[in-house]
């Protein structure tokens, strides 16, 4: 549920406009919208303080240590002179692993060489013996002229390293010439040595510093609540002595507001919110539902103020993609494994991400079991105990044909999830002819639903299929934009709507992605298990026989989760958030609910 938000504004004396923000602050409720853009140089020299802090953080993420960090209790100004250093030694760990990557190139190129510089070249041209260094492609070596001194000295799969004496700086060859280093082998090494040794020094210092991560996280977070407050000061409007504060509450914690603004003398306005795009979105839901809540973090997705809540919808109908869009009991319990394991060993793990994952498993098992699909092996869907489970009208191991059933499963199930998306609409507009447009575009949504199944699987076309269409199309075009006027209104809404009836068309189609991505799935399995028998008829040896089924089982399985869980990410998530919230008419523009508290 989204709840209803009340625009508020109050107007302070300057004087007490500071204790002011105090009281709002420790009450916590207000999303503040500042009237202009708040600036001041404490805001920006919090700014720059708090950049300093995430670089030293970001920097700690880098490093390793075997010591935890700890609390420790050091003064604020302790704190940012270490953060300075953190950035200041990592600057310089970035030079000596740029520096010593440029040495290890020069001492390879010694020992692709040997041991040569330009020093030593020199040496020998005061003797006038005049070496040169060149690279020459195997293909070229025959025919260079034989009346020169030519040594190979290396080669490569397709180059050699040839040296060329002569008794003239002006002798060449036409190749490309390689220079040696201005360095000799002993000091490219030693400089290695004392630069690794300045490397591991930064990386100790680093590491003794770690022990501050937390103190720099807890300061990172003051800060911020410090510039938040500075904001609210200095984007607040000020006029003859007064300073005008607003912004947006929940409509349940106004009485308590009223109460702190009368007690305080505030000057206090509420008022229902006149721009709906600036409203902040907060949705409250029972806690059973919020498990969801992590993909809509994921996705970086907020209803806006005036759209809808489907966090239950969605949670229910992803479940059940979810389930067919993997369709393996035998993944759905280690996936239930995995998150049992994970959920133990990693106390820190949201317990909302976990009861997704249980419910997800659990749904998974589920459609496995009734589909008797255990890891794409037929033979184990045959025991006893799993094909009491199977219904044969949907078992993927059958004699019969029930991919054609599967099939108008998915249309099925995708016209009811589009109906549900309009009937949500018509709950908002029960007072309004409007909700006769919804109603119209249930009917277009069930007429194409008929029309999928004649396509796709042959069917014969019911009568009511036109019928649906005929009446819908009437509905929609009368009544979709009643508002704008009869006639401005139809002719507003006819020149859309063969387009938007062509969409939902293929809004109702894009639901066979269910049966393709889970066919797939398990089209892959028992691809797999047949690779790892025919490999084990390949093999006589019984350890290798083993060895060579065990890869490919564990190989292919994984790659295939890992598919799968990607068909999830891609098809579970959009039939949600644009099949279905195209037909509630949601452009998820939201702004979060962020309220001004401690």
């Amino acid at each position: 549920m989204i709840v209803k938000m009340k625009k508020v504004t109050f107007m302070v004396a300057a004087n007490y406009f500071v204790r002011a923000l105090e009281l709002l602050q420790k009450m916590g409720v207000v999303h503040l919208a500042h009237t202009h853009e708040p600036l001041a140089d404490g805001i920006t020299a919090i700014e720059r303080r708090i950049a300093h802090i995430e670089k030293a953080l970001n920097i700690f993420s880098t490093t390793k240590s075997d010591k935890q960090p700890k609390q420790k209790n050091l003064d604020k100004e302790k704190l940012f002179s270490s953060a300075k250093k953190i950035i200041e030694l990592h600057a310089r760990q970035q030079d000596h692993k740029q520096n010593l990557n440029a040495l290890v190139k020069e001492l390879h190129w010694f020992e692709c060489w040997g041991n040569v510089s330009k020093t030593s070249l020199s040496e020998l041209i005061a003797g006038e013996v005049f070496i040169k260094l060149y690279n020459c492609p195997k293909s070229l070596f025959k025919k260079l002229p034989k009346d020169k001194i030519i040594y190979i000295i290396g080669r490569d799969k397709a180059t050699l390293r040839v040296v060329l004496v002569s008794r003239s700086q002006e002798e060449a060859l036409e190749l490309q010439e390689v220079m040696a280093p201005q360095r000799k082998r002993h000091s490219v090494e030693s400089k290695i040595i004392t630069t690794k040794a300045n490397l591991r020094r930064i990386n100790d210092k680093l590491k003794s510093l770690l022990i501050y991560k937390n103190a720099f996280i807890k300061l990172k977070e003051e800060l911020s609540k410090r510039k938040e407050f500075y904001q609210a000061r200095f984007g607040a409007e000020r006029r003859e002595g007064f300073c005008c504060v607003g912004g947006y509450c929940p409509q349940d914690s106004l009485e308590a507001l009223k109460e702190v603004a009368k007690k305080e003398r505030w000057g206090y306005l509420f008022q229902e919110p006149d721009d709906y795009e600036k409203t902040p979105t907060l949705i409250k839901t029972p806690k059973w539902i919020k498990i969801i809540n992590p993909v809509f973090r994921l996705m970086g997705t907020i209803p806006g103020y005036q759209e809808f809540d489907i966090s239950f919808w969605f949670l229910l109908f992803f479940t059940i993609f979810v389930a067919m869009l993997i369709g393996d009991a035998g993944y759905g319990f280690l996936f239930l494994f995995a998150v049992v394991f994970m959920h133990r060993k990693i106390p820190k793990l949201p317990r909302q991400v976990c009861y997704l994952f249980y419910l997800l498993s659990g749904a998974t098992i589920f459609w496995g079991a009734v589909t008797g699909t255990w890891f794409g092996a037929e033979r184990i869907a045959q025991f006893s105990l799993f094909s009491k489970l199977t219904i044969p009208a949907i078992a993927t191991f059958s004699p019969r044909d029930n991919q054609s059933f599967i099939v108008h499963l998915c249309f099925l199930l995708g016209a009811v999830h589009l109906t549900v998306a309009h009937l949500m609409v018509i709950s908002r507009s029960l007072n309004s002819l409007r909700a006769l447009a919804q109603i119209g575009w249930m009917c277009i949504v069930w007429g194409l639903y008929y029309y999928c199944e004649m396509f796709v699987l042959n069917k014969t076309l019911p009568a009511a299929a036109n019928m649906l269409l005929m009446s819908g199309f009437i509905l929609a075009l009368l009544f979709s934009s009643i508002h704008k006027g009869f006639i401005k209104g139809i002719g507003a809404t006819l020149s859309d709507l063969p387009l938007n009836i062509i969409a939902s068309f293929s809004d109702v189609m894009s639901y066979l992605r269910i049966f393709a991505v889970g066919f797939a799935t398990v089209a892959m399995a028992v691809s797999v298990n047949g690779m790892a028998k025919e490999a084990s008829g390949i093999a006589s040896n019984v350890i290798l026989k083993g060895f060579l089924v065990s890869i490919i089982l564990f190989v292919g399985h994984a790659i295939n989760i890992a598919l799968a869980m990607m068909g999830v990410l891609v098809h579970g998530v959009r039939l949600n958030l644009l099949e279905f919230s195209s037909h509630l008419g949601m452009e998820w523009t939201g702004i979060a609910y962020k309220p001004f508290k401690e």
